[in-house]
C-alpha cells in the first residue's frame, strides 16, 4: 500500500539515464498517504508518510509528529525501506512510516529529520469522523506531461479536498518509475502550485 504510486513502475524501470532530483535530501519530498492499517471512523487514524531519496546508508531518517495545539512531539515508531535499484541508474530508497494515533478531524504537524535535523516539516488534517462532511476530487490520466495537468494540479491545491481518489492511469506511456519522477511528482508533490 505505502509504495501504491511506485508498484506499477518498478517492474518496468531498467532504463540508463539520470535519476531528477527533488533537492539535496529527497528524489521525492515526502507525502501522506492512508495508512496500512485504517481504524473505524471516529477512532484514532493512521497515516503513512512516504518519500524517496538517493541511497545512502550512513543516513538515518526519523519523522516526528504532533496534534497542531499540543506541545509534546511523538517519534514514529519505525521507518520502513525498501532499496530500489535498477541497472544503468542511481540506486534510491523508498521510505515511509506511520502518523499513529491521530484524533479524526484534527490538525497535525509532521517533521521529516535526516540525521536530527529537520529537512522537510507540513501540517496535514488526519481523516475525519462519520458524522462529518467531508469533500473529495476523483481525476484520472494525471502524468501527462501537458499544461493541462499543471492547471488540474493548481486547482486541487485551490480546492483542497479532504481526499482524493484516483481512478487510473495515472503516467503516461507505459508507468514507468522515471515517469512518475518526471511527469507526476514534480507537478502533484511540488513545494508551490503553479498553473503554468
Amino acid at each position: 500500500v505505502a509504495y501504491f504510486l511506485f508498484a506499477l513502475g518498478l517492474f518496468y524501470a531498467a532504463l540508463a539515464v539520470a535519476l531528477p532530483v527533488a533537492d539535496a535530501n529527497f528524489l521525492v519530498h515526502p507525502y501522506l498517504q492512508m495508512g496500512e492499517q485504517q481504524s473505524p471512523i471516529n477512532k484514532p487514524q493512521s497515516l503513512c508518510l512516504c518519500w524517496a531519496a538517493l541511497t545512502n546508508r550512513r543516513v538515518i531518517w526519523t519523522i516526528n509528529y504532533r496534534i497542531s495545539d499540543d506541545n509534546t512531539w511523538k517519534q514514529a515508531d519505525k521507518i520502513r525501506q525498501r532499496s530500489a535499484v535498477f541497472e544503468g541508474m542511481l540506486p534510491f530508497r523508498l521510505y515511509h512510516g506511520a502518523l499513529e494515533n491521530l484524533a479524526p478531524g484534527k490538525e497535525f504537524e509532521y517533521q521529516v529529520l535526516k540525521n536530527g535535523r529537520v529537512v522537510f516539516s507540513g501540517k496535514s488534517y488526519a481523516p475525519k469522523g462519520n458524522q462529518t462532511p467531508y469533500s473529495f476530487v476523483v481525476v484520472g490520466d494525471l502524468a501527462t506531461g501537458s499544461s493541462a495537468q499543471k492547471e488540474v494540479a493548481f486547482r486541487l491545491g485551490i480546492e483542497k479536498p479532504d481526499f482524493i481518489v484516483i481512478t487510473g492511469d495515472i503516467v503516461y506511456s507505459v508507468g514507468r518509475v522515471l515517469e512518475y519522477l518526471d511527469l507526476f511528482f514534480p507537478v502533484y508533490n511540488a513545494k508551490l502550485a503553479s498553473a503554468i
